[in-house]
């Protein structure tokens, strides 16, 4: 799914604090916006400012709430092995350095655990992250309208 339609960056990786005489944007593309619209996963502020010194930790926050939400309800764990992790999440790591990747997610799965009420329930093995059922959502879902 494309995320993005059209982009303009005006920031370099290289020097991230020299400014900018012009605004960067994104604009989404149509798929992906109506894809978060229709199903959003409802984040803590509180602990996306907790997190935000790392690009890895908050897209690990937010997967943990998805698959949290989805192992609650089917009451069963939802399993992600250490490569299907990397695709989604590790853009900066090879598959030849899955080891390192490896140990950056447990790591940050630490930080990761506190930002969630009573602890995210998860396991870590060496074939990849586990999501269990009974973890405590820090937003809780919304209940069904009925139309």
């Amino acid at each position: 799914m494309e995320v993005a339609s059209e982009t303009e960056y005006w920031w370099s990786p290289k020097d991230p604090e020299q400014g900018t005489l012009w605004g960067s944007w994104v604009e989404l593309g149509e798929k992906f916006f109506q894809a978060v619209t229709e199903a959003p996963i409802p984040a803590d502020m509180r602990a996306l400012r907790l997190l935000k010194r790392s690009p890895l930790a908050l897209d690990l926050y937010t997967l943990s709430i998805h698959k949290a939400f989805v192992a609650n309800k089917h009451t069963q764990g939802q399993f992600l092995t250490w490569k299907g992790l990397l695709q989604q999440l590790g853009a900066e790591y090879d598959e030849d350095r899955i080891r390192n990747f490896r140990a950056k997610v447990t790591t940050m799965m630490r930080r990761v655990h506190l930002a969630f009420p009573s602890g995210l329930k998860y396991a870590l093995d060496k074939e990849g992250l586990s999501f269990l059922p009974g973890t405590r959502l820090p937003v809780p879902p919304r209940p069904a309208v009925l139309a």
